[in-house]
């Protein structure tokens, strides 16, 4: 994986070689925020 700078965050960037699905709700982070993500 590599970091970078991007300003007050660092960004990562790298390869999934696993993933795991869930039933369920999406939810999203935006704005110091957690709320349901229409799916």
């Amino acid at each position: 994986w590599a970091e970078y700078p991007g300003g007050d965050h660092v960004i990562f960037v790298g390869e999934v070689i696993d993933i795991r699905t869930r039933d369920g709700q999406p939810a999203a982070y935006y704005k110091g925020h957690l709320s349901a993500f229409p799916s």
